[in-house]
């Protein structure tokens, strides 16, 4: 980040700050779902490879590659169809103007692009650690340092602060792929085909969800224009109807991992 920051700093006035504000809001889904999720699989992937259960360690992998494919999907399409709405609830206040709306949403949607290899490499790296292959994670992330700068370097002039966020999703995906390939050789493979079938019911329902949201956006619009309390009001009504089509999807697609999500949830409430 310290890197792009310099970068940006070199462009428009401005750039900074939409930088800064763009990343803030894609590093709240990242948080919530890569990081929490790596936080609970790590110890229990340790476990499985200390007492070599390379099996179920696998079965572990890409049940938890799923449920990240099925958390962020969702999130990034909402990231981009609902960014201009959402900056402008948040931040334009102030000197904060209609322009840098604009600008810090544009910049958002190109992060959000590789929100779900963000969110991945968290549950990737662990399993490396628990396999005591640590240096693989660190040559990624000097390949991603280097990578980032290359990008940058070629499509700045051309795409100004536009070119540090497409980067740095660019290079997420590429540290997504290189982990995943390594990962599935030393592991011996794992199941590709239920990941992928996680992935097309996901997507499947992902798709609905972004028809159903680009029908009701034109009817909420003049909310989303209003006062903030109308604004909220009308985010609320997209987010939550969008989120509830997304899961009635899934559970008739029958996401097992959608299952376990939920039994997790209910079983915290009841304990609260």
């Amino acid at each position: 980040m310290f890197i792009n920051t310099n970068f940006a700093a070199s462009c428009a006035e401005g750039s900074v700050s939409w930088i800064n504000y763009a990343f803030r809001l894609v590093q709240l889904p990242i948080g919530v779902f890569g990081v929490a999720l790596s936080i609970a699989i790590l110890p229990l992937m340790a476990k499985q490879a200390a007492n070599k259960e390379i099996d179920t360690m696998k079965e572990t992998l890409v049940s938890s590659l799923t449920m990240v494919f099925a958390l962020t999907l969702p999130a990034t399409a909402g990231l981009i169809l609902l960014a201009r709405p959402i900056i402008h609830l948040l931040f334009e206040h102030g000197v904060f103007t209609a322009a840098d709306t604009i600008a810090t949403a544009n910049t958002l949607v190109f992060y959000a692009i590789g929100l779900f290899a963000y969110s991945a490499n968290k549950v990737l790296v662990p399993a490396f650690y628990a396999l005591g292959k640590t240096r693989y994670p660190v040559i990624a992330s000097f390949l991603a340092v280097g990578l980032n700068l290359i990008i940058v370097f070629f499509t700045i002039d051309h795409y100004q602060y536009l070119a540090i966020a497409f980067s740095t999703s660019c290079t997420m995906i590429i540290n997504f792929l290189f982990l995943t390939v390594v990962l599935y050789r030393k592991l011996g493979g794992f199941s590709l085909r239920y990941l992928l079938a996680g992935l097309l019911k996901t997507g499947t329902a992902t798709g609905a969800m972004v028809v159903a949201l680009l029908l009701l956006i034109p009817f909420c619009q003049q909310w989303l224009d209003g006062t903030i309390l109308r604004q909220i009001a009308g985010l609320f009504i997209l987010i939550s109807g969008a989120g509830l089509l997304y899961l009635l999807l899934l559970t008739v697609l029958k996401l097992p991992e959608l299952h376990v999500f939920t039994s997790k949830i209910y079983s915290r409430i009841r304990k609260s």
